[in-house]
């Protein structure tokens, strides 16, 4: 029977490789559990030792059954073993699996692995960590060498060299740095960062760190447009570039993922930052043309296209009619695309980079209730920026072009001509009129100051509650736009909303 080593062998052969398909699973589909089986196929690995399982938990549940899972306390990893990872909060070693590699090597500090799916790029990649990283849940063990019977556990004993406590410490991790310290008997163990502190982890060229940061950071999402950290860091550090990649978690909360945009130097020397996530690369600029094409799929194949590996598309259920997209941004796309889906099917769709993953998912309830307990204050805006009172239709075929016009004579009496220009295949008198209407009249937004909670994120819902002023409410409404701002452990949120129904 095939051995651990020949397992990772396999592994090694296929570093910077990449694609779903290429180990058995679909395109679009996570794959780096099919990576570890098709490893162990290619091996000569029956399925009885390593089955093929899509999700990471059913993997681990295989191994669980017959006694072959060990959580990483106390457990010394061996070539070949199932490493299982969970980028949040690790300490419950049975948590949700959401990464799977292979074990290449091991020593004293480190665990060495290959994995699928792996890296910014989704390729296969070869990292290690520190043992005892916080990211680790625990290790499936194969019995690639018994003839019957399970493979024995191996415990593993804490390094006995005593280690000064050091300066904070980021474990190498390529997915979500994960920061630890260094204990006086050796041990690496999480910090544990008081709520409401934002801690910020650089990586360039292969070095991750934790900059001092200054007090003031901030963090902004807006409905249609990317992520956006920015800070001050004083110089003298650790170098980094733009381009360089950044992670930010509140406490153990994981907050932002994405890279170094830009550097600015003043007399001060004071470095300041500016940090975008995935989803800045939406303001990249194509052409496209779709037809019976969900804004699902059309997601799907734009991430595809621009070469974004990771990505996650929830079905959106509605197919959209003929239409082309002519040099406009992937963001000018994607937001027509799930304006028109939320006109059809009544659902509002969310754009978001999560922490690294760039996400279209239905919007839903952060699950917070403002009140005269957490608003520390509010502005109400009226505006007609944005609102429409006439739609111009074009219609071309056989060289011959049609223009129609739908407008709303009393608003452009009261307002002055508000328009846009809607091209179509075939003409479309009701699209022409729903445009219209989903942009008629005042549109209304609220802003509201309230104390720092890392729930509310541009794209989701929440419930108001109060009176201020002449200002009633108890209404749900998204939030079309959140920043949060630290200023050392006092942590601050405003949040603009718009929708719902409320006397002003």
């Amino acid at each position: 029977m095939a051995s651990g080593a020949d397992v990772v062998r396999t592994a090694k052969s296929q570093l910077g490789l990449s694609g779903a398909s290429r180990y058995g699973g679909k395109a679009g589909e996570a794959w780096c559990s099919y990576f570890v089986t098709w490893c162990a196929r290619k091996a000569g690995v029956k399925a009885t030792i390593v089955p093929k399982k899509p999700r990471c938990d059913d993997l681990r549940a295989y191994y669980i059954a017959d006694g072959f899972y060990h959580p990483r306390s106390g457990y010394t990893p061996r070539v070949g073993d199932i490493i299982c990872f969970h980028w949040g909060d690790a300490q419950d070693a049975y948590a949700h699996v959401q990464h799977v590699g292979l074990v290449s090597g091991v020593d004293q500090t480190y665990v060495y692995t290959v994995e699928g799916n792996a890296g910014l790029e989704g390729k296969v990649c070869a990292f290690r960590y520190r043992r005892n990283a916080y990211s680790i849940l625990g290790y499936c063990s194969p019995a690639y060498e018994e003839k019957s019977g399970k493979s024995k556990k191996t415990g593993g004993s804490a390094s006995s060299r005593k280690l000064p406590i050091t300066e904070t410490n980021v474990a190498v991790v390529e997915e979500h740095p994960v920061i630890t310290r260094v204990t006086a008997d050796g041990r690496v163990v999480p910090t544990t960062p008081k709520s409401g502190v934002l801690t910020i982890a650089i990586t360039a060229e292969g070095n991750t760190f934790t900059p001092k940061v200054l007090a003031g950071a901030s963090l902004s999402h807006t409905q249609w447009g990317a992520g956006v950290l920015n800070f001050e860091v004083l110089p003298g550090g650790n170098s980094f570039f733009e381009g360089s990649r950044v992670y930010a978690a509140s406490g153990e909360t994981p907050l932002f993922y994405g890279y170094v945009f830009s550097k600015t130097r003043d007399e001060d020397g004071v470095i300041r930052v500016t940090a975008y996530d995935s989803l800045r690369y939406f303001k990249n600029k194509d052409t496209y043309i779709y037809e019976n094409k969900t804004a699902s799929a059309l997601f799907s194949a734009i991430c595809r296209d621009h070469g974004i590996a990771k990505y996650h598309a929830e079905e959106s259920g509605v197919t959209l009619p003929y239409r082309v997209e002519d040099n406009n941004t992937l963001l000018d796309i994607m937001e027509y695309a799930l304006c028109e889906t939320e006109k059809k099917s009544g659902v509002r769709y969310v754009l978001r980079d999560e922490a690294g993953t760039l996400t279209l998912r239905r919007a839903k309830a952060s699950g917070v209730v403002l009140d005269e307990h957490n608003i520390t204050g509010f502005s109400y805006t009226s505006s007609i920026d944005g609102s429409l009172n006439r739609v111009k239709t074009v219609t071309e075929g056989d060289g011959v072009r049609n223009i129609r016009l739908v407008q709303d004579s009393e608003s452009i009496s009261r307002f002055g001509l508000l328009q846009t220009v809607l091209k179509q295949r075939e003409y479309d008198l009701n699209a022409a009129r729903e445009l219209l209407n989903s942009k008629a009249g005042v549109r209304r937004k609220l802003k509201l100051q309230v104390r720092g909670d890392t729930r509310l994120l541009a794209g989701d819902t929440v419930v108001v509650r109060g009176v201020w002023g002449d200002v009633t409410l108890n209404n749900e409404f998204y939030i079309a736009s959140s920043h949060h701002v630290w200023d050392g452990t006092h942590h601050s949120t405003t949040v603009t909303l718009e929708g719902g129904d409320f006397d002003a």
